[in-house]
């Protein structure tokens, strides 16, 4: 039988790595939709974000703030900050990061030897993943998304 642990990391495609207050946090790929740069043209900053919800053509996804669930101090915008736009549920929601450093293919053979995940419940934390002497942490995003308040019957995406 296999561990919970290692069960969980076969969920996993890939890791995308992301730096939050100069730690390292991670989420499943395939929980991945999008990775947006709030610097392109197209999507003027300034107009992204409005009442918790960031634009992606015409559609409206709700939006939160990671840091602060986190308990993080939420630095200034740079020329790296992202945002993550993943899929939870069937709902689609988005967060800054401050930076997207890379992309970790999961090769079951790898798992416990070179990649291992620790579980433990603290602070919308599911755990943090050992992967070549680093500590990368994986939010509950699930866990996050209900304490925002994001959910199939309080928020919706919409149609602008």
């Amino acid at each position: 039988m296999i561990p919970s642990s290692e069960a969980l990391l076969q969920e996993f495609t890939g890791i995308i790595v992301f730096n939050i207050s100069n730690q390292e946090f991670c989420i499943n790929e395939k929980d991945l939709v999008t990775i947006l740069n709030p610097q392109d043209q197209e999507l003027k900053f300034n107009n992204l974000i409005s009442n918790n919800e960031i634009r992606m053509g015409d559609i409206a996804v709700p939006f939160f703030d990671i840091h602060s669930y986190l308990r993080l101090h939420k630095p200034s915008h740079t020329d790296d900050t992202r945002i993550l736009v993943v899929l939870i549920d069937e709902i689609k929601i988005g967060f800054f990061v401050e930076k997207v450093k890379e992309i970790i293919t999961v090769d079951v053979k790898i798992i416990g030897d070179t990649l291992e995940f620790i579980p433990f419940k603290g602070l919308h934390l599911k755990g943090k993943i050992l992967y070549e002497g680093r500590e990368i942490y994986l939010p509950d995003l699930k866990e996050i998304a209900v304490n925002a308040s994001i959910s199939n019957n309080k928020i919706k995406i919409k149609t602008i």
